[in-house]
C-alpha cells in the first residue's frame, strides 16, 4: 500500500512537471490539487510550485496563500519576497507597508515604496526611491486639485491633459461670463437656474485634476516596474 501510495505520488508530479513545461499551466493545478502533502521538503516544493503556477496566471490571492504556506515551513528570504510579490500585485498595499517599514533589502525597500505610491503617500515614496538611486518624481494631486479651483483646468494641464484642461477652463469661464451677464442684467431666475449648472462643471473640472493626477503616477510607477524587472 504505501509503495502504490509513493507511485501515486511521483506519478502526479511527474505530470503536473510536464504540463508546466508544455505551458499547460491550469491543467498543472488542477494536478497538484490532487496531490497528498506529505513531509515538510516536499510540501514547501508542492507549495512554491503551486504558488509559482498561480503568479504566472495571474491568480496573485492564491499565489500568495501558497506562498505564505511555503514560507510558514520554511522561512525562505525568496519564499517571503515572492509572498509580498504576490501581495503587491493582490492591491495589498496597506498591509505590505506594514510589514515593509524599515526593511533593509533593496528589494522589500522597493517594494515598500511603490507601495506607498499606490497609497498616494507621494513624498515618502519618492523619498525612498531616491535613497535608492531611482530619481523619480510624482505629481502633487493634492495641489493640481485645489489650484484647479483657482484656476479651472489648470490642474489638468499640469496632470499632461492639455485639450480637456483648456476645454474646462473655456466651458467654467463661459458659465461665469454667462452668469455675470444675467445678474448684470437682472434675470435673477434664470441665474440662479443656472448655479447647480455651472458648479457641477467647476467641481468636476477639479476632481478630473486629482483623477488625471493618480493616473499620470499610476504610469509612472508601472513604468517604474517594468524598468526595475522585479516582477
Amino acid at each position: 500500500m504505501v509503495l502504490n501510495f509513493l507511485l501515486i505520488l511521483v506519478s502526479t508530479v511527474n505530470l503536473a512537471d510536464t504540463l508546466i513545461q508544455k505551458g499547460f499551466y491550469n491543467k498543472a493545478i488542477v494536478e497538484y490539487n490532487r496531490e497528498l502533502f506529505y513531509g515538510k521538503e516536499d510540501s514547501v516544493k508542492i507549495f512554491n510550485d503551486m504558488a509559482n503556477l498561480f503568479y504566472k496566471t495571474e491568480k496573485y490571492p492564491l499565489a500568495a496563500r501558497y506562498y505564505s504556506m511555503a514560507f510558514a515551513i520554511s522561512h525562505s528570504d525568496i519564499t517571503k519576497y515572492k509572498l509580498y510579490r504576490s501581495m503587491y500585485k493582490n492591491n495589498q498595499y496597506d498591509i505590505l507597508t506594514s510589514l515593509l517599514s524599515g526593511a533593509e533589502d533593496k528589494r522589500d525597500s522597493i517594494l515598500f515604496a511603490l507601495s506607498l505610491g499606490k497609497l498616494h503617500n507621494y513624498g515618502e515614496s519618492s523619498r525612498i526611491l531616491k535613497d535608492l538611486n531611482y530619481n523619480i518624481r510624482f505629481s502633487n494631486p493634492y495641489f493640481n486639485k485645489y489650484i484647479s479651483y483657482i484656476v479651472p483646468g489648470s490642474g489638468q494641464i499640469l496632470a499632461g491633459h492639455l485639450k480637456d484642461g483648456l476645454v474646462a477652463l473655456v466651458v467654467n469661464g463661459a458659465f461665469a461670463y454667462y452668469g455675470y451677464y444675467l445678474y448684470k442684467k437682472g434675470d435673477y431666475l434664470t441665474f440662479i437656474l443656472t448655479i447647480p449648472l455651472f458648479l457641477r462643471y467647476y467641481t468636476g473640472n477639479a476632481t478630473a485634476a486629482w483623477e488625471f493626477t493618480i493616473d499620470k503616477n499610476d504610469r509612472i510607477i508601472d513604468n517604474l516596474e517594468s524598468s526595475i524587472g522585479i516582477f
